[in-house]
């Protein structure tokens, strides 16, 4: 308890980014990442950025290969990227991920891919017109086979679908507990960002969510041989999200008394102008107007939520 105490004691403690630090969004598919990407991407220019896109094999290598000094250049990382991506970017690095629940996670990527015609599975899934039993024994991609516990422990595709071992597991809670300055829960997203933007010195945090997958069967409504299929394919992923909920929980509390007044405030103006960062960088002259009275957009969850 010591260890995973002092673990998120040092994600919470460090507010200052270093000037040639290089932050890291692992991020894991279908886990409220396209929302947050869009609010990490205010905060960095194209020139130093580095996106995997959906090939990222390709991406990695094309990255090894680039100029020292590009690299260098770096400041922000983002992409379906295992855990080791920083042995090829020099100077430092901050890690950070969001998870989500795994059953509801696989659900929310099954009917995704089934309505994205743009998706890489989407010909498979439709064309075979298998339900999602079927389509988590075909072994179609190990995105649905313990995913947040491959990408986070750095495994990936190394090892074939379904043989993941506990092994993979237990390094999975070692890098949360160690290597990541924030780990973050989708189904928290709020508090998850307030606490993102504490970390790395981000302001502009309203939004509205995006990429949200719709027509698709709540958890509760799904029958028992496709719960039985999705569980038996993420029983790792089911212990480090519980894991993750205990960092979680411990983070909350190092944030302070004020973080329940910081996160009401927060809502409570998002519910108001989150429209308007969603519409464009154009339209954040709008939402100046709209905030008024703050000095800075953003500021009810910085600097003046450390005078309450």
């Amino acid at each position: 308890m010591r260890a995973l105490t002092g673990g998120v004691r040092r994600s919470i403690q460090r507010v200052d980014r270093h000037p040639d630090e290089t932050t890291i969004f692992l991020h894991v598919p279908k886990a409220a990442g396209t929302t947050l990407q869009s609010i990490i991407e205010r905060h960095y220019r194209p020139s130093e950025t580095f996106f995997a896109g959906t090939l990222v094999q390709d991406a990695v290598q094309r990255l090894r290969k680039t100029d020292g000094e590009v690299r260098a250049g770096i400041r922000l990382a983002t992409g379906h990227i295992p855990y080791g991506l920083h042995d090829d970017l020099p100077g430092h690095h901050s890690y950070f991920t969001v998870l989500r629940e795994p059953v509801d996670r696989v659900v929310s990527f099954f009917y995704f891919v089934r309505q994205d015609r743009a998706h890489y599975l989407h010909d498979f899934s439709s064309t075979s017109g298998m339900g999602l039993a079927q389509f988590m024994d075909s072994g179609a991609s190990v995105m649905l086979d313990n995913a947040q516990t491959r990408l986070i422990s750095g495994i990936w595709d190394q090892v074939p679908y379904g043989e993941l071992s506990p092994d993979a597991l237990e390094l999975a809670k070692r890098r949360l507990r160690d290597r990541f300055d924030v780990v973050g829960l989708s189904e928290r997203f709020d508090e998850t960002l307030l606490m993102l933007g504490r970390r790395y010195g981000w302001k502009h945090l309203y939004y509205r969510r995006q990429n949200v997958t719709a027509r698709r069967p709540h958890v509760d409504a799904l029958d028992d041989d496709d719960r039985r299929a999705v569980a038996e394919h993420n029983r790792l992923d089911e212990q480090l999200y519980e894991y993750a909920q205990e960092l979680f929980e411990r983070q909350v509390r190092r944030e302070g008394p004020t973080f329940p007044g910081r996160l009401r405030r927060f809502r409570a103006m998002n519910r108001r102008i989150g429209w308007v960062y969603s519409s464009g960088w154009l339209a954040l002259l709008k939402a100046r107007r709209l905030v008024g009275g703050e000095r800075r957009l953003g500021q009810a969850h910085g600097e003046r939520a450390s005078r309450t």
